[in-house]
């Protein structure tokens, strides 16, 4: 008889290295940082648009609900260099997002948006100089129907006040808002039985400017009632903007954790220039933390996450054939090799 060949050593480990590289590909390619609290940075999920559109210039200061059925919405901020206006996006899982375009433009100066969803409608607290209300019974049209917060000339919050956080407690509806003096943000507290009207506490301002890293200004509250209190904000020292945390016994009296959560990344990252406003929402899948980033030219809308959370390479669709083929060669070869070459000798 003439001599068997054996397949190739060398082939069948070049096969199965290349289908072993084929089940791993991921068409996500996300870069994570742990930061100082575990958070998980994420990278960009609302990037600038095209040169003239809404937020060519601004993506920023976002607010994310999640719905009934599991999608996500959010508003946000979007500036082209002239105007301001607020902008909606979705999402089926809160980290890849579809913009929908402009849901409010009152007079190019809207932003910082907050979105509260009661029922089937809809509330919005925006800023434009005060703080303005507006609803909406499906996130896209809007209507503007009164003033929620004015000014209070000639006090710390003189000049304008903005970047509301709303929360229904103890009956009544509590907002936490930026003030300045046109120097100086600090963070103050305003109630209402309504979605109008609020009037301050009297021991504001509740949140100033003392820390290290926050020494200027403190601004972009968003609060959490419990036991204890948190509020993530923003705040500027003698750089950029930073992402903090403080905690309160009553959501009065504030103590500021002694480092940031969310910093700047080193130049010439997407926000190496400040983070601010970290937007917080809870669910199934933990806590997540929407923010803006800016480079010092442009502003985007960035995604931390719990590290429970951190998103895992997609399966390749072919995974399963390929592992399944590389099986059956497996077991073939080895049947082959038995029969042809160790199966034993029956004596004639």
């Amino acid at each position: 008889m003439g001599s068997r060949r054996v397949p190739s050593l060398a082939a069948l480990s070049a096969f199965i290295v290349i289908a072993s590289a084929l089940t791993s590909v991921s068409p996500r390619d996300f870069s994570l940082q742990v930061g100082a609290t575990g958070f998980v940075k994420i990278g960009v999920i609302i990037d600038n648009g095209p040169p003239g559109t809404p937020d060519s210039v601004w993506a920023r200061d976002p607010t994310v609900l999640q719905e009934p059925d599991g999608s996500f919405k959010m508003w946000y901020n979007g500036f082209d260099g002239g105007r301001s206006i607020i902008l909606l996006a979705t999402s089926s899982d809160g980290f890849s997002w579809t913009k929908q375009g402009a849901v409010l433009d009152y007079g190019g100066n809207a932003g910082a948006p907050f979105v509260l969803r009661e029922g089937s409608t809809y509330h919005m607290w925006f800023q434009a100089g005060s703080i303005f209300h507006a609803v909406s019974q499906d996130g896209r049209s809007w209507t503007v129907d009164g003033i929620a917060l004015a000014p209070n000339y000639p006090n710390w919050d003189g000049l304008t006040v903005g970047t509301p956080w709303v929360v229904q407690y103890g009956g009544q509806y509590q907002m936490y808002f930026m003030g300045s003096d046109g120097g100086t943000d600090r963070i103050g507290l305003a109630t209402s039985s309504t979605y109008w009207n609020f009037t301050r506490v009297s021991s504001n301002p509740v949140f100033e400017p003392g820390g290290t890293w926050d020494s200027f200004k403190v601004r972009n509250p968003a609060v959490k009632p419990g036991n204890p209190w948190i509020m993530y904000y923003a705040g500027l020292g003698n750089s950029f903007f930073q992402v903090g945390i403080a905690t309160s016994p009553d959501g009065v009296g504030w103590t500021r954790g002694s480092t940031p959560i969310l910093a700047p990344d080193p130049s010439p990252s997407w926000d190496s220039q400040g983070t601010v406003g970290a937007k917080f929402i809870d669910g199934a899948h933990g806590r997540r933390l929407y923010y803006t980033g800016s480079d010092g030219s442009r502003a985007k809308i960035g995604l931390a996450v719990e590290p429970s959370e951190t998103p895992q390479p997609a399966a390749n669709p072919w995974q399963i054939p390929i592992l399944a083929s590389i099986a059956a060669m497996d077991g073939a070869i080895g049947l082959f090799w038995y029969f042809v070459y160790h199966r034993p000798k029956v004596a004639r």
